[in-house]
């Protein structure tokens, strides 16, 4: 049986019907893994033009993101902005930022950086509520979610074991502001500068109880050497995280995400 297939199994059938305000599930949580990443979608509303849901997760524990996929036609609004995010029945609202790309056929996509405390919001709600801007409103059920971010969880640290990490012991992962900290965008390699080279690289990088930078590995790559080796060079001079407990293992796994872009 494949990753994906084993881990589908592990998820269990959907419950009660939603709320009348609610979107009806079109399909059923599904969790895929890509090259360094695992993500759960399910798609709700109607049934030629749904609205999809995607959640990834960081795979080092911290954070992670939301995508709402809207099918809308007409101008393009903004590409950035701020909305809510509503958990019900306890009426939390959490203000979020959101920065929007067109796909084909008039499809959008708001990317949704997620945080700690709306992963948390899932575990106790019933439904979700997304007021993004005037094109992306939406309340979708949860039924199910909490197998299907168990599943998530377990693609990851399939994941973390297939390269070489222990999932047991884990490093968060560093903020933006830490990344600036470092300095690594800063530090563009000049070659790939005069190339015009941009790209995404993500690094499982192994740190000793201090907090420091021992190992590097790419699991991602910006396919640019240069990029690439930039990113693992300068997280081994500069890359520093909180020092592990007193009783914690000696070697942790922390995931290193840098988009290297150009002005």
């Amino acid at each position: 049986m494949s990753l994906t297939a084993s881990i589908l199994a592990t998820i269990a059938a959907q419950g009660a019907s939603p709320s009348p305000e609610a979107l009806l599930p079109r399909s059923k949580w599904t969790v895929r893994s890509e090259p360094a990443d695992c993500f759960v979608t399910r798609d709700f509303g109607e049934v030629a033009r749904p609205i999809t849901w995607r959640m990834s997760r960081g795979l080092t524990g911290n954070g992670g993101q939301f995508a709402l996929i809207v099918p809308r036609a007409g101008d393009l609004p903004d590409p950035t902005g701020t909305g809510q995010v509503t958990f019900a029945p306890s009426g939390e609202v959490l203000d979020v930022d959101w920065g929007v790309v067109s796909m084909v056929d008039g499809v959008r996509r708001y990317n949704i950086p997620a945080p700690d405390p709306l992963w948390t919001g899932l575990t106790n709600a019933t439904t979700i509520s997304f007021a993004l801007d005037g094109q992306a409103r939406a309340t979708l059920p949860l039924e199910g979610v909490a197998e299907a971010l168990t599943a998530l969880r377990a693609c990851g640290d399939a994941l973390l074991v297939k390269w070489g990490a222990d999932p047991k012991a884990i490093a968060p992962s560093p903020t933006e502001a830490d990344i600036r900290d470092w300095s690594i965008i800063s530090s563009y390699p000049a070659d790939a500068a005069q190339e015009r080279k941009q790209g995404h690289v993500k690094a499982l990088v192994t740190v000793d109880r201090r907090g420091r930078a021992q190992a590097c590995k790419v699991v991602l790559s910006s396919r640019s050497n240069s990029l690439d080796d930039a990113t693992c060079r300068i997280a081994l001079i500069r890359m520093r995280l909180a020092p592990a407990e007193v009783d914690g293992p000696a070697s942790r796994y922390s995931m290193l995400s840098v988009r290297w872009m150009l002005p």
